[in-house]
């Protein structure tokens, strides 16, 4: 006989499940930017450096989304990729 129980209905495991969903679906966002942002950099400035890969590879999703939208007006890679200030 199999035993069912619905995750959501448990007191102690619905926050656990909660927490492991969301972090999975920022790192699903981070990701999906930083692959964005990588290829248009690449169509902008051609191959990228290591040191340019792991920076975007290391950043968190606001300071990705601000690169994303630094990439209009910026006239080199360093430019883009600057600290936030």
């Amino acid at each position: 006989m199999a035993l069912t129980f619905n995750v959501m209905e448990n007191d102690v495991l619905r926050p656990m499940f909660l927490q492991a969903q969301m972090e999975s679906e920022l790192r699903g966002e981070k990701k999906g930017k930083a692959e964005t942002l990588t290829g248009q950099l690449r169509r902008r400035f051609g191959d990228l450096p290591a040191w340019a890969t792991d920076k975007i590879a290391n950043a968190e999703l606001v300071t990705l989304e601000e690169w994303s939208l630094r990439i209009l007006d910026a006239p080199t890679l360093e430019s883009v990729l600057a600290e936030l200030s």
